[in-house]
């Protein structure tokens, strides 16, 4: 039975009666003292699981920095080897004997190759968005712009011959290709294009 005994104390209590005798035997137990032992494995278990918890959080942490610093080794080479790449690219580019440049998805110039630009003697930066159609023979530009402007449409393939202005003011025939090359990330699509003297 649990009560309270004469301190005013919660105790657990056995009453039994002897035998022959109108005496009862009574053991009693503070409450505190038949728990004392739970508690303190509770609190054993509650230290323990926390040193766990702590232990795991400290794992997962080290595994992510860990993850973090290699990850970001990792963007580091492929940035460093796509540099790489449009180096070597560029210097193929700008050694080809033709006159390579690009063209946003949308029509404009965007890049002149040095073959281009030493040809006409113009810099780059004056020739760029649709200012090249200036450096063409005035009988080919219509022709030059509807076969251009159909082919960004279509996203097909340019193939067309007009005649460049050199930087001496001799105009030679040059047959065009251009072929849209599609790039990641991008919804547009770019237009690479080189020219082939006739």
């Amino acid at each position: 039975m649990q009560g309270l005994d004469y301190r005013d104390v919660p105790v657990l209590a056995a009453a039994q009666a002897v035998p022959d005798s109108p005496w009862f035997l009574v053991a009693k137990m503070d409450i505190s003292e038949v728990y004392a032992p739970m508690r303190e494995r509770l609190w054993q278990m509650v230290v323990l699981i926390g040193a766990l918890l702590i232990g795991a959080g400290a794992c997962v942490g080290l595994v992510w920095r860990q993850q973090s610093v290699r990850f970001l080794r990792e963007k580091a080479v492929v940035a460093e080897t796509l540099r790489e790449s449009e180096r070597s690219l560029r210097e193929v580019v700008e050694t080809l004997p033709q006159l390579v440049w690009t063209c946003r998805g949308d029509g404009p110039c965007d890049y002149l190759s040095p073959q281009w630009v030493a040809y006409t003697g113009i810099p780059e930066a004056e020739q760029l968005g649709f200012a090249w159609l200036e450096q063409l023979h005035p009988d080919d530009r219509d022709r030059t712009v509807a076969a251009w402007n159909a082919a960004i449409e279509a996203k097909k393939p340019f193939d067309v011959e007009f005649r460049i202005r050199r930087k001496d003011d001799i105009y030679r025939w040059f047959k065009t290709r251009a072929g849209c090359v599609s790039r990641q990330r991008r919804p547009d699509r770019q237009m690479v294009r080189h020219e082939y003297r006739r």
